[in-house]
């Protein structure tokens, strides 16, 4: 899955700022494979128990940031290492096979 600089570097971007403001918690920034042109899905892995509703919440502003430097709608899911590990639904067994860490260093 190619993606052009700007993209891949507001993708970084979001990966050190969700690591920064999660600290031990963040686990790894994932994007899913792209099915739609112009939304990228990406999932958040933490570690611990994850509130989705809380996380997503708190995610958002950096998210809406993401998606204004890289002109596409950028949506984050948080789970839980644990949830992601197992992989019982469809999609978290998919991201596991199809998906790309994003680096936050």
């Amino acid at each position: 899955m190619a993606l052009e600089a700007q993209l891949e570097d507001g993708l970084q971007n979001l990966a050190r700022a969700l690591k920064a403001h999660y600290k031990t918690r963040f686990g790894e920034l994932v994007l899913l494979e792209v099915k739609q042109e112009g939304v990228l899905e990406l999932l958040l892995i933490l570690e611990g128990e994850v509130n989705q509703v809380r996380e997503i919440l708190r995610v958002e502003p950096n998210a809406r940031l993401a998606s204004i430097d890289s002109g596409c709608e950028v949506a984050v899911f948080p789970v839980s290492r644990a949830i992601f590990n197992a992989a019982l639904e469809p999609e978290l067994w998919e991201a596991r096979f199809t998906g790309r860490v994003i680096e936050a260093d």
